[in-house]
């Protein structure tokens, strides 16, 4: 493998890590915009 590809697919894990991190943060911002009943019913 050379460096090039080495680098690149770092920069993918790295993009998919901070795209899984924003993703968690705005489920768990969304969680706490929903009245109990909407989160017994979504949490089911």
């Amino acid at each position: 493998m050379n460096t090039n590809n080495a680098g690149y697919n770092r920069l993918i894990h790295e993009e998919q890590a901070y795209n899984l991190r924003t993703l968690r943060d705005e489920h768990n911002e969304m969680l706490t915009t929903l009245n109990p009943k909407q989160r017994h019913v979504y949490l089911q």
